[in-house]
């Protein structure tokens, strides 16, 4: 089997978190891949961030946590670039400290059906 193109996107956002774990991606091609996780800090105090990736049926723990309380300083940013691969039906889930603290963005690629 040929895979199809893989095909440069924004996945996530900007997207302003919680402080309750929230779907903020799921993968519906063959396969995505996550490149870059931009976590904008927009407020005057210190906060922290969760990142987990999951199966479909799966819940976020501490188990499939990609990036575990990240602290990012007032008025901040914190950039992390990675190569991730997700698998079609799995899930990104993310939430911050404090809610309306924190805008999240995330650039990847997504592979085309072709």
């Amino acid at each position: 089997m040929v895979a199809g193109a893989y095909v440069p996107k924004r996945l996530v956002g900007p997207f302003n978190l919680v402080d309750g774990y929230t779907n903020i991606y799921t993968a519906n091609t063959p396969s995505t891949i996550i490149k870059q996780v931009v976590f904008s800090n927009i407020t005057g105090i210190d906060v922290t961030v969760r990142l987990n990736l999951t199966l479909s049926s799966a819940q976020p723990d501490s188990s499939n946590a990609l990036l575990q309380d990240v602290e990012i300083e007032a008025n901040s940013t914190v950039i992390a670039d990675m190569t991730q691969v997700m698998n079609n039906g799995d899930k990104l889930w993310a939430r911050t400290s404090v809610s309306g603290s924190v805008n999240i963005t995330i650039s990847g690629v997504e592979e085309s059906a072709s």
